[in-house]
């Protein structure tokens, strides 16, 4: 039984992120925090709990890959942690024509013609992702002490969080629909 969907796989990527535990100690704090739950969109009751302590996140990006297109457009490039780059990752991301900026395996001596693009996607995903947070910390008022205790403090996290997700996801929709209004006035 899958107790995660794609969505509460997400929340638990920022979750991880945020709180920098281990597996292991997420999985605990999951257990345990009904906010972490909630944030994750499950409710374990009656002594529940998830026991996999081989829970490793690179499972999830075919998941995510599926969330985003769900919610966006088609993913053709992927900037990713190098947990990530699994073979099953590997093999789904060529069937499916996503370029990475995962190392290549094998010989050194075939030319790549996709490097430069996954310098750059290295690049991106480094300043871009893992730089926003810091400036959307400062921008949603995150980096000001507003909570005296633990679970306020990441009640106001997770408000944040959603609230930078949202922005962002009704820009890049209608930025699209931007786009498709363009189109449509050309193609008439």
């Amino acid at each position: 039984m899958k107790l995660l969907d794609g969505r509460g796989m997400v929340a638990l990527m920022i979750l991880k992120h945020y709180t920098c535990l281990s597996d292991q100690k997420l999985l605990h704090r999951l257990n345990t925090d009904y906010a972490m739950q909630y944030f994750c969109g499950i409710e374990l009751r009656n002594g529940k709990l998830i026991k996999d302590n081989a829970f490793n996140e690179s499972t999830t990006l075919k998941d995510s890959v599926a969330k985003s297109e769900g919610l966006l457009v088609k993913v053709k490039k992927l900037g990713a942690d190098q947990i990530y780059a699994t073979n099953d990752n590997r093999n789904y991301l060529t069937e499916e024509k996503i370029i990475t900026n995962f190392a290549r395996k094998g010989p050194k001596t075939a030319i790549d013609p996709n490097s430069e693009t996954r310098k750059k996607l290295g690049i991106l995903r480094s300043t871009s992702l893992e730089g926003s947070f810091g400036n959307e910390k400062n921008h949603y008022g995150l980096n000001k002490i507003k909570a005296k205790s633990k679970s306020t403090e990441l009640t106001w996290l997770y408000f944040g969080i959603i609230t930078c997700n949202v922005v962002k996801i009704s820009e890049q929709r209608e930025q699209l629909k931007k786009e498709k209004e363009i189109k449509s006035k050309k193609a008439a």
